[in-house]
């Protein structure tokens, strides 16, 4: 069933695995809870976030559990909405067997549940998420850490990369929480280089019309674009470019990845300029670990050839997150959340998928 679930429905397969595990729990068992977007917008980044877990608590499984306990996966749909995911998290929190939960893709839906978080001391990772403020979240005995991108450091990177094409970029930002960090930070970046702060063209989730943010473009004499924008999003800016022959380089963050953007806009991406950030790749990648997971994904799911692995940095990001937990468990011996945290702090260091960390969550560290 798992190679069929972006099929059947990552949130079906996703209940009735849960049902599962309720009718058949033992004692013998400590789960990680996924809390993601597995039937909206954003289903294919939390499927892969779902994978990556899975895989981690595979190889975790194999080499005898934690603390002799087999770790299994909860994962539940948040539908890309706050309110759904707050529901979840009150039953992650609700259920003694879980030791932590894994993000998906949307920060505003992360911000929206920190202080229950922090409040039930509730260890919780980001594998995707950017905002600034979901880790630097004012707790000073902060549950919440991340394996992702940093949002302050990528502004940076993008405006450094809009610069070498351009000398006016126009900033497109989502009308959301992580949206309006981003178009801070970039602005920040843009204002050290000694560019006017803009106020952005801002989009609404689901926006499907763009004749007066190309006008916009135009009349403002923009030379690139600065992209913020979840793959829905992005698929509709890219094809109406495409389609009315609008042709400017766009620098993207890497959040219109993970579900059908590539797929869908490929015909239009062959003639537009288009450079975005990403963490990971299997591209050209030697390194031992990411071979690895790649084999173990294509295994476990019935894929192929590592082309067949959707968002990969996701289920990567999401796989190193599971890893780190699990290193803290050993070292600390404990599944006291408290303990573990402080543990999670003192890491030291880790030969993960994306990187080799050291001392990942520091808290001098701004992940």
């Amino acid at each position: 069933m798992k190679e069929y679930e972006n099929i059947i429905g990552s949130h079906i397969v996703s209940r009735t695995e849960e049902y599962l595990y309720k009718k058949y729990n033992k004692e013998n068992i400590i789960a990680i809870g996924v809390d993601a977007d597995l039937s909206m917008g954003a289903k294919g980044s939390g499927l892969a976030i779902k994978r990556g877990v899975e895989l981690a608590a595979d190889d975790i499984n194999k080499e005898g559990g934690l603390l002799g306990k087999k770790v299994v996966v909860v994962a539940k749909d948040n539908q890309g909405i706050s309110t759904q995911a707050n529901e979840n998290i009150k039953e992650f929190i609700d259920d003694k067997n879980i030791i932590a939960v894994i993000g998906g893709k949307h920060s505003a839906i992360i911000s929206s549940y920190i202080k229950e978080i922090q409040e039930n001391k509730l260890i919780y990772f980001s594998p995707w998420a950017a905002a600034p403020t979901v880790t630097e979240n004012g707790y000073e005995e902060n549950y919440v850490f991340r394996v992702s991108l940093n949002d302050r450091y990528a502004a940076k990177f993008l405006v450094q990369e809009a610069l070498k094409k351009s000398s006016n970029p126009a900033i497109v930002a989502e009308n959301s929480l992580w949206g309006k960090e981003a178009l801070e930070n970039i602005n920040l970046s843009l204002e050290s280089k000694g560019l006017p702060k803009q106020e952005g063209i801002i989009i609404n989730r689901g926006e499907e019309h763009f004749d007066k943010i190309f006008n916009k473009i135009s009349s403002e004499k923009y030379d690139s674009i600065i992209m913020v924008l979840n793959s829905q999003e992005a698929t509709k800016f890219v094809e109406y470019m495409g389609v009315n022959n609008f042709h400017i380089p766009i620098i993207s963050h890497w959040g219109m990845v993970g579900d059908l953007f590539f797929k869908t806009n490929k015909n239009y991406l062959k003639d537009i300029d288009l450079k975005f950030i990403q963490t990971f790749s299997l591209v050209n990648n030697s390194k031992k670990e990411a071979k690895d997971l790649a084999n173990e994904y294509m295994k476990t799911y019935s894929k192929l050839s590592n082309e067949e692995i959707n968002a990969i940095t996701g289920v990567a990001q999401a796989y190193d997150s599971v890893m780190l937990l699990a290193q803290a468990i050993k070292k600390c011996k404990s599944l006291d959340s408290k303990t573990v945290k402080d543990s999670l702090e003192n890491s030291d260091s880790y030969e993960g998928v994306l990187k080799g960390y050291k001392k990942p969550f520091d808290k001098t560290s701004s992940l």
